[in-house]
């Protein structure tokens, strides 16, 4: 039921995050400062198993928000365009969020 709910919550939020337009922010600069990142790093999918646990499965999102929590960070630290940190900032705020969310959930556990 916790990752029925989880999902729920995470496909109302994917539609906020595509509904960003983010060539409304300015000159895509911050790209070339943005830091590497492999997709395995954040989610490594292999590890996630039919018998994964759902506290397995929650500990997994909960990395891999955290991560992309810092990476939006990251950006926002090396910007100086105010309407593109403020992006950052915000996307920052809103993966803070969602871990607050996974965590409130994962107590129920």
């Amino acid at each position: 039921k916790i990752i029925a709910l989880l999902r729920e919550y995470h496909v109302k939020n994917l539609q906020i995050i595509k509904d960003i337009h983010i060539e409304n922010y300015g000159k895509d600069e911050w790209i070339r400062y943005a830091p590497d990142f492999n997709v395995k790093y954040l989610l490594p999918i292999e590890k996630i198993k039919k018998e994964s646990s759902s506290k397995e499965i929650i500990n997994y999102v909960l990395e891999f928000e955290e991560k992309i929590k810092e990476f939006y960070s990251s950006i926002s630290e090396i910007i100086i365009t105010r309407n593109q940190k403020e992006l950052f900032n915000s996307l920052a705020i809103f993966k803070k969020r969602q871990i607050f969310e996974i965590k409130k959930y994962y107590g129920k556990l």
